[in-house]
């Protein structure tokens, strides 16, 4: 995608940097079952990536405070970081706290929500590293890892999302409403599979890994009538 296509399609690449900082995190910690936790500026996401896939959201996420409908990645979101915090670097904790009372108050406690949600995310029989990554994972990682968990602080933590990005997969998709009048379903999803996979190799050749299929039947409607979706997802095919 070029810029002029970024700018002009806004819905496309929304959430994309939190997708590839969670994509990056299992590429520079070289894992592909991790808990994950981006840290940005102001909040934190924590997600769970399995196979080297994060699941989409099966329920309507909020952005901004939008409610919003379309696909994006499951993940937990903590409490924004109070802006006092961010002078954590440049102002040591006992000048900080007569400054301002309550920081190693405030600090403790987005460290503790960070923790908590890892515990209600983490898989309770098949416990997960953890890899933090984002512009203040350097800062918070002292304050997070714990001797009785496995914390991960990669090199070149900050920068998750750029190194996702390279190798993050691309994906198309098919979705229509089919009469399958004088067609079998898996006629049509073979078709629609075709074309899904054509649109997604039209400007580079990409490795097919991924392939989803949804099915949606009009039942109070006449006849067999469904919605279909395919979905083809692949990475960058190098040499």
């Amino acid at each position: 995608m070029t810029e002029s296509e970024a700018l002009g399609s806004p819905i496309k690449t929304i959430a994309s940097n939190r997708a590839m900082a969670f994509q990056g995190a299992g590429e520079l910690a070289r894992l592909t079952d991790y808990v994950v936790v981006n840290v940005g500026e102001n909040e934190a996401g924590v997600a769970v990536v399995k196979n080297g896939k994060v699941d989409e959201a099966s329920l309507a996420m909020r952005i901004d405070g939008i409610r919003t409908t379309i696909s994006l990645p499951s993940y937990e979101h903590v409490e924004a970081i109070p802006e006092r915090l961010k002078e954590y670097e440049r102002l040591d904790i006992e000048r900080q706290k007569i400054q301002h009372p309550n920081y190693i108050d405030d600090f403790q406690l987005f460290c503790s929500n960070v923790r908590s949600v890892i515990e209600r995310v983490q898989p309770r029989y098949d416990e997960l590293p953890i890899v933090l990554v984002g512009s203040r994972s350097e800062t918070l990682f002292p304050h997070l890892e714990s001797r009785y968990e496995t914390w991960l602080l990669p090199d070149a933590s900050n920068y998750s999302c750029a190194y996702g990005l390279c190798f993050a997969m691309v994906g198309s998709e098919s979705d229509g409403i089919y009469h399958l009048k004088g067609s079998s379903k898996q006629e049509v999803i073979e078709r629609e599979m075709r074309k899904a996979e054509i649109c997604l190799n039209e400007k580079a050749r990409f490795l097919i890994r991924d392939q989803e299929v949804e099915e949606y039947p009009f039942c109070y409607l006449d006849g067999e009538i469904s919605r279909i979706r395919v979905r083809v997802k692949g990475s960058l095919q190098l040499s």
